[in-house]
């Protein structure tokens, strides 16, 4: 188990602090074909990491980069990721890559140890997989508030050209949320003893 407020799973890696390579954005920018071309990486504005490949006609590229253990020395990696398609319905076809590890056919590697890897293979999670009941909640009420333009903790007025049913309809949901999040909240103090 996680520390406090981690959920049930907040020891696994989270996909969003993980460097990842998406074959839809590479094959939307044209860079799955032949040469060489590099993606870079940022974290809060900040450079994260980067990486160079070579399109090898559609079929594989090759990934090009350095890593290395905490303060150990630069490694150079240099492998092949296969590359499949499968027929779309209306002509066509889409890009897989195929997982260099357990060889499934995936949209995304990620990058957070030395080879680039599914989900699945690193035991990675998204963010949300790891609130607890009172933190989805909150969640929720932030997406309504967000939606109807307010600020973060207070509900606001009814937008103009929104039907007042859609909006009472989303005053219930943020209330149903706003219950949630303190019934959630009840429980983590009993919890601790308060």
């Amino acid at each position: 188990m996680g520390g406090f407020g981690s959920g049930r799973q907040g020891w696994r890696v989270k996909a969003e602090d993980c460097c990842r390579l998406d074959i839809r954005y590479l094959h939307r920018r044209g860079t799955l074909a032949n040469g060489w071309h590099s993606y870079s990486w940022n974290r809060g504005g900040e450079p994260a990491g980067s990486i160079t490949y070579i399109g090898n006609g559609g079929n594989s590229i090759t990934l090009d980069y350095r890593t290395r253990d905490y303060d150990g020395e630069w490694q150079p990696m240099r492998y092949d990721v296969q590359i499949v398609r499968t027929a779309c319905n209306y002509g066509g076809s889409r890009p897989w890559f195929l997982c260099p590890s357990c060889r499934r056919r995936v949209a995304v590697l990620y990058l957070p140890g030395k080879l680039a890897a599914c989900r699945k293979c690193y035991n990675i999670c998204y963010s949300s997989q790891c609130e607890d009941f009172s933190s989805r909640a909150m969640r929720r009420m932030g997406k309504i508030e967000a939606r109807l333009g307010g600020e973060y903790g207070e509900f606001p007025t009814k937008p103009k050209r929104m039907r007042w049913a859609t909006y009472e309809r989303l005053w219930e949901k943020y209330e149903e949320a706003d219950y949630q999040s303190m019934i959630g909240l009840v429980k983590l103090m009993q919890r601790l003893g308060g």
